[in-house]
C-alpha cells in the first residue's frame, strides 16, 4: 500500500513537470488493480467477511475508478488537459474518485 500511496502523489496528473518517469496511466491502473483483487481476496476468504463492509466498498469504488480512468490515456499523459473541456472534467473527476477511493480505503483497512 505505501508503494501505491507514493505513486498517486507523485504520479498526480498537472504537476509541474510531469508526466514524470515510471508514472504511466497503465502502470498505475494495473498497480491498483494488483491490490484491490489481492485485498478482495483476503476479505472474501476472512472468517467473517461482514466485517470488512466499509473495505470492501471502498475497493469497489477504486475499480469503478480505474475503469473510468481507462478512456483517460491521452489526458493523463498530457498533464491532465486535453483540447476538449469535457473530457477534461470526465477525466479529472475519475482521477478525484480514484483518490477519494484511495483515502477512504486507508481507514477502512486500519493504515496510516
Amino acid at each position: 500500500m505505501a508503494a501505491l500511496d507514493t505513486m498517486l502523489v507523485y504520479c498526480a496528473p498537472g504537476l509541474p513537470g510531469g508526466p514524470r518517469d515510471s508514472c504511466g496511466l497503465s502502470a498505475l491502473t494495473e498497480a491498483v488493480t494488483e491490490l484491490t483483487g489481492a485485498m478482495t481476496e483476503k476479505i472474501d476468504s476472512a472468517p467473517a467477511p461482514e466485517e470488512y463492509t466499509d473495505a470492501a466498498m471502498a475497493i469497489s469504488r477504486l475499480d469503478d475508478a480505474v475503469s473510468d480512468l481507462g478512456r483517460c490515456h491521452a489526458w493523463y499523459a498530457r498533464g491532465g488537459t486535453s483540447q476538449d473541456a469535457a473530457t477534461d472534467a470526465d477525466c479529472f473527476l475519475a482521477w478525484e474518485l480514484l483518490t477519494s477511493s484511495w483515502e477512504a480505503l486507508k481507514p477502512a483497512v486500519d493504515w496510516p
